[in-house]
């Protein structure tokens, strides 16, 4: 039988990524210049997908998702959420784009699936270490959001 209408597919917007973001060890005034360290972001719905990026205010050496999400060391110093940035290339720090606690879109412009090979999408990120910053180690989180991409890019 066949229906002359069409059919209706809703839109699965879906991914994968890679490991989380490890800045490395950099000193106070050091950073990753250029944008070194990579974030692989493989489609796997049915939709072209562009992403959102947002962090944290700031990354502590005491940073806790679940009790301490604000980062309230008292003492110690934090690392400002701008202080990360990211490029669709490994962009020299001071060109590419700091990250900010509003979520921002991104072109990451990943076609849809549509054979058995993974369709990816990269994006660059370094970090700088301002003065001031004593030794430790310093987390916090990014959230990386997909979002469908325009259909001119699937």
């Amino acid at each position: 039988t066949e229906i002359t209408t069409g059919v209706e597919l809703n839109s699965l917007i879906a991914f994968s990524v890679g490991d989380a973001i490890n800045y490395g060890s950099l000193d106070v005034g050091e950073a990753n210049d250029p944008l070194d360290r990579t974030l692989v972001t493989t489609a796997t719905g049915n939709v072209g997908l562009d992403q959102e990026h947002s962090g944290i205010a700031n990354m502590c050496t005491d940073y806790n998702a679940d009790t301490n999400p604000n980062c309230t060391n008292v003492g110690g110093t934090k690392i400002p959420v701008a202080n990360q940035k990211y490029a669709l290339s490994g962009l020299a720090y001071a060109s590419a784009t700091a990250l900010s606690t509003t979520a921002t879109e991104v072109e990451l412009n990943i076609p849809k699936v549509t054979s058995s090979t993974p369709t990816t999408g990269t994006t660059y990120w370094g970090i700088s270490i301002p003065a001031g910053t004593l030794p430790g180690t310093y987390n916090g989180a990014n959230t990386i959001t997909a979002v469908k991409g325009e259909i001119a890019n699937w």
